[in-house]
């Protein structure tokens, strides 16, 4: 017999996992990414590039350019401490930030898809890190 709030918990996984999988753009599945996903990391409440983010997409543009990438899907991830609109906001703002960094290193825009925007996860109420980034994977 399940207890009122692990009956909770699976139907919001449950739901949680529908919608996942609806915002999923079939494109963006079974590419190989050389060296796995490539995740570009961001300072806290910031969408602005670093200066060893910018050299990294420069070589993620011409790595992508030589070995005639097919796609590049993007995956965006917000700091989890603004509010969910302004977190989701600050998430997109990365995405097109990466987005125009790798058009302005050459590799065509028509060629990148944002394929999600994700939710701030809080883990008991806190931000984690790992939630301030831009993960790049290689399209079919």
């Amino acid at each position: 017999m399940r207890t009122p709030i692990a009956a909770l918990l699976a139907s919001a996984l449950l739901m949680l996992g529908s919608i996942t999988a609806a915002a999923q753009d079939d494109r963006c599945t079974g590419g190989q990414t050389p060296g796995g996903v490539i995740i570009v990391q961001f300072d806290r409440g910031q969408s602005l590039l670093t200066p060893h983010a910018q050299k990294a997409l420069s070589g993620i543009a011409r790595k992508a350019i030589a070995q005639k990438a097919n796609l590049l899907c993007l995956e965006a991830f917000a700091d989890a401490w603004l509010g969910k609109e302004r977190d989701l906001e600050l998430a997109r703002a990365r995405a097109e930030t990466v987005t125009n960094e790798l058009v302005a290193n050459g590799y065509p825009r028509e060629k990148i898809v944002i394929r999600r925007i994700t939710d701030p996860k809080r883990l008991l109420g806190k931000e984690t890190s790992t939630e301030r980034k831009v993960e790049i994977r290689y399209g079919r």
